[in-house]
């Protein structure tokens, strides 16, 4: 892709959020072929979508390369709030692991450290993140296109940060989610992508200058303990991990 048709790709998953539609990526006149391109498009649609609150990372491809994508401000909610049905249509739900920056990671010529990002960081968090795609068709979509829509990320819905994260045992947690109070999962869960904290640092060393960076305060979710569930219309989530704490979102009309 050229810059021009980058922006047209970005100008598409703009307009799909703003009236909740869906594009039709085969109509297209070009589609992203490259992470390049991708991540291209990601910067223009996150300059529309205002300052960036958070990122999402995910493990790394069967060719070992990562992904990652920033999350707008805006999008980024505290428990309990409630979200339109008709705003987010799929209701994909993710029960999460996030870390809060306390101080920026910019970008450097030496790689970040464990310990570099493990001081950079003042709390851990309960998450859901509420999944939704701008492609009528995301299955059928190249892998780039979901890469560019922001690796179908809809909202983030966080719980109480926990200060003592790093006494916290994090590679496999107890992980409950509950549609309208009734049972969707509960058993020992742990993240595909490997140890959370580990997709952090791996973050810290890939992001650069993308979308401003990594800053104080953003909050970096680090992928689903158990899979996606799709909520029904109108449902009541609830979720809790280990001794983390628990988090909730409410779908309305």
């Amino acid at each position: 892709m050229n810059e021009s048709e980058q922006v047209l790709a970005g100008e598409a998953l703009i307009k799909a959020r703003a009236s909740s539609t869906r594009l039709d990526v085969a109509k297209h006149s070009a589609a992203p072929s490259s992470q390049t391109d991708a991540y291209a498009i990601q910067a223009f649609v996150a300059a529309q979508l205002g300052a960036i609150g958070g990122w999402k990372v995910g493990a790394p491809s069967p060719k070992g390369q990562a992904s990652f994508a920033p999350i707008a401000r805006a999008g980024v909610c505290a428990s309990g709030v409630s979200l339109r049905d008709g705003a987010v249509r799929m209701r994909g739900i993710e029960v999460e692991l996030a870390y809060r920056l306390a101080i920026d990671l910019p970008h450097r010529t030496a790689p970040y450290e464990a310990q570099d990002v493990a001081a950079a960081i003042d709390a851990v968090l309960p998450i859901i993140e509420v999944v939704e795609t701008r492609l009528s068709d995301r299955s059928a979509a190249n892998g780039m296109w979901a890469l560019a829509d922001n690796l179908s990320h809809g909202e983030l819905v966080f719980g109480e940060p926990i200060s003592r994260w790093q006494a916290l045992s994090l590679a496999e947690v107890a992980v409950s989610l509950h549609f309208d109070g009734a049972v969707v999962i509960e058993r020992s869960c742990r993240n595909a992508g490997g140890h959370p904290f580990d997709l952090v640092v791996r973050l810290a060393n890939l992001c650069g200058t993308h979308c401003g960076g990594l800053r104080a305060g953003q909050i970096v979710t680090t992928g689903s303990l158990m899979g996606l569930e799709l909520a029904p219309v109108g449902a009541k989530v609830s979720a809790a991990i280990g001794d983390v704490g628990t988090v909730t979102v409410n779908f309305s009309d």
